[in-house]
């Protein structure tokens, strides 16, 4: 069987002319930088919405195919939505002077966290450790596996529990320190609720 040449009418298929409602290229918008990629920029966004300690993103392919920029994209959509979605607590880092750390949250959970320390913190200066210890044992349930947050946590046990002992010898000497675990309070920048 011999291979026929074609002719230009054969390589080309002709569409009616009211099928579409622009009449060159020039009118459409330019595709996006995801076309035929929906699963994964689905995969990709849902990834990068999980709130907690953050993931790695290994994205393969050719150099100049746009997957860094999809990522980059996916991430700065996830930003404006989460700005109204997650709540975000400034959380002081013990040992550091001045140094806080900016901790996105679950909604509601940056009140319920900001109040508990507040609660541990109270109930330490009325000398109510019972109280305190309830109230840290069920805030650490709820964030164990938050690193920074459990830190901070664990910081705040210690602080408060140096507080409570030194509270049975004399309350005037432990000023100092209450004023200093007041300041340490984390705060409320942003709660979606």
């Amino acid at each position: 069987m011999a291979i026929e040449k074609l002719n230009t009418e054969q390589l080309r298929r002709l569409t009616e002319e009211n099928l579409f409602d622009f009449k060159t290229s020039n009118e459409l918008t330019p595709a996006g930088a995801f076309t035929g990629q929906d699963h994964a920029v689905s995969v990709l966004r849902s990834t990068l919405s999980i709130p907690g300690l953050g993931c790695h993103v290994i994205a393969l392919g050719k150099e100049d195919t746009g997957r860094l920029e999809a990522i980059y994209s996916v991430v700065k959509e996830i930003e404006v939505e989460d700005a109204a979605n997650v709540d975000r607590v400034l959380l002081p880092i013990p040992g550091r002077h001045a140094t806080f750390e900016e901790i996105p949250l679950q909604p509601g959970d940056a009140r319920l966290f900001i109040t508990a320390c507040r609660n541990i913190i109270e109930a330490t200066v009325s000398g109510k450790s019972e109280a305190r210890g309830v109230e840290l044992k069920v805030i650490l349930e709820k964030f164990a596996g938050r690193h920074l947050l459990s830190g901070y946590l664990q910081w705040l046990d210690d602080a408060t529990s140096t507080v409570l002992q030194d509270n049975l010898n004399e309350l005037g000497s432990n000023e100092v320190r209450i004023r200093e675990l007041h300041g340490m309070l984390p705060e409320l920048l942003h709660s979606s609720q």
